[in-house]
């Protein structure tokens, strides 16, 4: 599937979406407001799998506060995981946007304010793509959508000093995270791991101490291959620790 594809099903889709009128009328009186739609939904897109219950917004422009301010009062708010909400046109509604201002999200030791810079920062490629929903442009800076014809896992970044815990009152850490993403998303798409993944995954093995603080956090990890991964270790291993890639 190539990017026209992408963007032709993810149009397609989001004009059957809960709340897509709503999202677009506000979106004509900011002007200024820059929305992509990145992450699960055309990751899942490219992939050909089951479509995600959320869509993740991704939004920059000078006007981003007073849009969510005023999208908040034409539907319903919960919180989420990155300090802004989850919309819905209604509480009943099970499908949401995922509303997530760019400079707001830290997958890094510093903000971002372009969605390029920021795809960079994602976790593994195939998530590392966006669609403009002013102009139809799919970014693709990290592969993903090769990526995703190969049903490859290749992660973009790793555990690099610099990233601290995930936040002061959570001793997860940013590579911890990344390590225990990589191997869910592996198995539950099942995904390919490419080499260098593979050698970061084995070489990471004592993120495993943190599975607990990552499950009460982020959600519970499918594991499942791990013991490939453990195994493969055992196979190439002649007793020398495998040496940590740093990104």
């Amino acid at each position: 599937m190539n990017a026209t594809e992408i963007a032709t099903i993810a149009y397609t889709l989001l004009r059957r979406w809960p709340g897509n009128v709503t999202l677009w009328q506000l979106m004509q009186e900011h002007n200024d407001l820059q929305v992509y739609v990145a992450g699960g939904f055309l990751r899942n897109i490219a992939l050909g799998q089951r479509l995600s219950k959320d869509i993740d917004l991704f939004l920059g422009g000078p006007s981003v506060e007073q849009f969510l301010n005023r999208l908040s009062r034409r539907g319903h708010v919960t919180p989420n995981a990155y300090g802004k909400w989850n919309w819905r046109p209604s509480a009943k509604c099970t499908q949401y946007f995922d509303l997530l201002p760019i400079r707001d999200f830290r997958v890094a030791p510093r903000r971002f304010f372009a969605i390029t810079e920021l795809l960079t920062h994602f976790d593994f490629s195939c998530n590392s793509i966006a669609l403009d929903l002013r102009t139809g442009r799919i970014t693709d800076p990290c592969g993903g959508i090769e990526s995703c014809r190969r049903r490859e896992l290749k992660m973009n970044r790793y555990d690099n000093p610099e990233y601290r815990p995930v936040d002061p009152a959570n001793p997860l850490t940013e590579g911890a995270a990344r390590w225990f993403r990589g191997l869910h998303y592996a198995a539950q798409l099942n995904l390919q791991i490419e080499p260098r993944t593979r050698r970061w995954l084995i070489a990471n093995q004592h993120y495993l101490s943190m599975k607990e603080i990552f499950a009460s956090v982020q959600y519970e990890p499918d594991l499942s291959r791990l013991a490939d991964v453990a195994k493969d270790a055992s196979a190439k291993g002649s007793g020398r620790k495998a040496k940590c890639i740093r990104s």
